[in-house]
Formats: C-alpha cells, sequence, structure tokens
C-alpha cells in the first residue's frame, strides 16, 4: 500500500521527492513463514517534507514503545533471533515486534523478509525441516 500525504506537497514520478508511506502488511509463507511488516517513508531528505517529517517521529516514537525483537545496536541481547530467518537478520533498522507478531512468535512462528527469495525461502524451509518444524511446505511458489 502507498499513503499519499497531499497537504504536504505534490506527488512526482520519483517517490523519494514526495510525500508518500509505503505499509508492507505481513503475507503468509510457505506454511510456516511469515514476512515481517514494513513501514517506509520514501522521501529523501524527509525534512523536505516537515510535516510528514513530523508523522515519521510520532511514528517511531509509537512503534518503540512496543518490543525490539533485533537491532544492530552493539549490546543488544536478541532473545527472539532465533524466529528471524533468511535476510531479516541483514536490516540496518530495529526490528519491533506489534501485539499480534509477539503473539507469533512467543508461539513459535518464523519471520522472513518479503525480498527473500525462491531460493532462500527452499533453504530456509529445509533448515525448519531438519529442526523438526511441521507444516513447511516445499514448492515452486514463494
Amino acid at each position: 500500500m502507498l499513503f499519499y500525504f497531499r497537504d504536504f506537497g505534490p506527488i512526482g514520478a520519483d517517490a523519494s521527492k514526495s510525500p508518500v508511506v509505503s505499509v508492507l502488511l505481513p503475507v503468509r509463507k510457505r506454511g510456516v513463514l511469515t514476512t515481517v511488516g514494513e513501514v517506509h517513508f520514501l522521501a529523501t531528505p524527509l525534512s523536505t517534507f516537515p510535516g510528514l517529517n513530523k508523522i515519521n517521529k510520532r511514528f517511531r516514537k509509537w512503534i518503540s514503545e512496543n518490543p525490539c525483537v533485533f537491532a544492530r545496536r552493539p549490546g543488544f541481547v536478541g532473545e527472539w533471533d532465533y524466529f528471524l530467518e533468511g535476510s531479516v537478520r541483514n536490516w540496518d533498522s530495529d526490528v519491533f515486534a506489534l501485539p499480534a507478531g509477539m503473539a507469533a512468535l512467543q508461539r513459535g512462528s518464523y519471520f522472513v523478509s518479503r525480498e527473500d527469495n525462491k531460493h532462500m525461502l527452499d533453504l530456509i524451509c529445509r533448515a525448519l525441516q531438519l529442526r523438526g518444524v511441521e507444516g513447511v511446505e516445499q514448492s515452486n511458489r514463494s
């Protein structure tokens, strides 16, 4: 989904110069994997749109009230790393779990990046099968 904030400026062909935010909702894959939801403020620099920048700051404050389940910060102890598979662990930004995501982690659900390709998903699914995880679907689908 792409949200356009028309009050903050015109939309153009280049999303990085427009007041837009993309939201990628979690998607179930291969029976046992769920993609991590994502929110991206696309304007660069964000200060170009002061109103959108203000919303971004409020969003960051709100999201940080939820448990951080992954971070690259020195000293961060990630007790949920085991359930984050594929390229999710390559991200620079922190990963926060909203209530439904935290409940899924506590139930032992596994999460991947939306950008993980078929080959990566095949490798992840094979590793999960070797761990004894039930319900893994090996298929041509991603």
